[in-house]
């Protein structure tokens, strides 16, 4: 027997006994209270938290270092970085990419996330153009 809807109240059924059954649909679930929250609803706008400052470079020196940040790790040992350079000539403040901070700390876009150390290095180390 096949079955289909007419509009959302009714189901009729169709067989080959020639004549249609019409059945009422079963009684709806009740109504949810007031006061209860539904499961699915955004917050109100009142409750919504605004949304994070981005950081900019004056704040490196609260952002942590990026050996500190675990989802910079496969990129830190990929680069090599190291908070305390072994080549005295080659440091990340006098690298083509660093952009300086306060705390001895700067940003680094090799880096997404997390700061970098002034005396750090790393493998794609470049000296800035002399001036």
């Amino acid at each position: 027997m096949a079955e289909f809807t007419v509009g959302a109240a009714y189901t009729r059924s169709a067989g080959c006994g020639g004549g249609d059954e019409v059945s009422k649909p079963s009684p709806a679930a009740p109504a949810p209270s007031a006061g209860a929250a539904k499961p699915d609803a955004a917050p109100a706008a009142s409750e919504r938290k605004p949304p994070a400052p981005t950081a900019s470079p004056d704040a490196a020196g609260e952002q942590p270092l990026v050996t500190e940040v675990e989802a910079m790790r496969p990129t830190v040992q990929a680069l090599q970085y190291a908070n305390a350079s072994t080549k005295p000539d080659q440091i990340c403040s006098n690298c083509l990419f660093y952009t300086a901070a306060d705390g001895g700390r700067g940003k680094c876009p090799l880096f997404a996330q997390g700061v970098v150390a002034e005396r750090g290095w790393c493998s794609s180390w470049s000296a800035k153009p002399s001036a």
